[in-house]
């Protein structure tokens, strides 16, 4: 399709669902909320990343945007709450658009179903812990 940038799509998809938070391509870097008893720790177990990868596809998939998530380069797990019953991940993934691939930041929970994506962040475990808090807790 001529003038087709799947990329474009992505930014105009993005915004137009209410599901997607992009505070990140404002370059704003919203304080994370108080939390009690909060843990994160890197996701390594390969059916635990194979599991978050298809859970992060499925987000992207249900959110409207044409893409795939191929790959996370890395994976956190942020449990909240007095008994760290509620997980909420994050992730630096590609995604793939055709022959082409960007990296995003992505974040999801098990309890309500946020999804957020950002196009800009720097790539460090505490940037992903601090966008999760930010966007993708559950309740």
């Amino acid at each position: 399709m001529p003038g087709y940038d799947p990329l474009r799509t992505l930014q105009v998809n993005a915004i137009n669902c209410s599901m997607i938070h992009l505070l990140a391509l404002l370059m704003l870097e919203p304080a994370a909320p108080v939390i009690a008893d909060d843990a994160a720790s890197a996701v390594v177990d390969p059916a635990q990343v194979r599991e978050r990868i298809a859970a992060f596809d499925r987000d992207v998939r249900d959110s409207g945007i044409p893409g795939r998530v191929r790959s996370c380069r890395l994976i956190t797990e942020v449990s909240l709450g007095r008994d760290q019953s509620n997980q909420s991940y994050g992730g630096i993934c590609s995604i793939e658009f055709g022959k082409r691939r960007r990296e995003y930041l992505l974040c999801n929970d098990r309890l309500v179903g946020h999804f957020a994506l950002a196009a800009d962040f720097v790539v460090s475990g505490e940037w992903v812990e601090r966008f999760v808090k930010s966007n993708c807790v559950g309740g």
